[in-house]
């Protein structure tokens, strides 16, 4: 009884010995706030200041305003589409190409409408965490209800996307994602702006089919109201109507 009594014990430590290495280690990776606003869109981006990280503001949007001390704006125009609409989703599935983000092993993406609570969970090795869209469970099943004036332009290609991918029997809301960057994210990053360039800038359908193809783990966080408010982030209204999108 007593050996058995030690080993309890030793496995014991060894747990808490895990945990706060874990704690550790993750508290010096570099995490920074990404978001993009193209075209006319209008956009009063929260503050960060609470998180105590790097924020980074691309697109080259010029209604913007930012608030706080932490976001950075970038104009490059790392990427130029003749729709603003499709792209701004270069700079949420293609971060990994731009350099000044190479310093950063955590990347948290957030629409611009977010306004985030605290900071996020770390993933494991290089995967993703994100929310379960609650609404909608397949990715036809989102192309379906693809129908507003964001996606009229491309009712041709998400229905070729519908022939062409299988339909995934799960979905997730792509406003706010917690990338830790590897080869995996940057393999799922590459599939999910091929079918967005190629379909539509519809991303939560393209989101889980690019996952599946890369085989990157994705964790899909499940409390709250996830378009409206999580333990992580509130959703605030659009200042630009959907149809306003494409005006100069």
């Amino acid at each position: 009884m007593k050996l058995i009594y030690r080993i309890f014990i030793g496995c014991i430590i060894l747990f808490f010995i895990y945990k706060l290495m874990k704690k550790l280690y993750n508290s010096k990776l570099r995490m920074c706030i990404i978001t993009a606003v193209s075209g006319n869109y209008r956009a009063s981006i929260r503050s960060i200041d609470h998180l105590d990280v790097d924020g980074f503001v691309f697109g080259g949007g010029e209604n913007v305003d930012t608030h706080g001390s932490r976001w950075i704006r970038d104009n490059t125009r790392y990427f130029n589409h003749d729709d603003p609409y499709t792209e701004y989703k270069y700079y949420k599935s293609q971060w990994h190409k731009i350099p000044r983000l190479d310093n950063y092993d955590i990347i948290v993406w957030m629409d611009a409408t977010l306004n985030l609570k605290k900071k996020p969970p770390i993933p494991n090795v290089d995967s993703i965490v994100a929310y379960h869209h609650q609404v909608r469970q397949s990715t036809h099943e989102e192309i379906r209800a693809s129908t507003d004036m964001r996606f009229r332009p491309y009712k041709s290609g998400l229905k070729s996307q519908m022939k062409d991918r299988a339909d995934v029997p799960w979905l997730a809301t792509t406003g706010w994602l917690v990338n830790r960057r590897g080869p995996r994210v940057y393999a799922m990053n590459d599939a999910w702006f091929h079918d967005i360039i190629n379909y539509s800038p519809q991303c939560q359908v393209s989101f889980p089919s690019a996952c599946e193809t890369s085989k990157v783990p994705v964790r899909l966080l499940n409390d709250g109201v996830s378009h409206e408010e999580t333990q992580y982030y509130k959703v605030n209204p659009h200042l630009t109507k959907y149809a306003d999108y494409r005006k100069n």
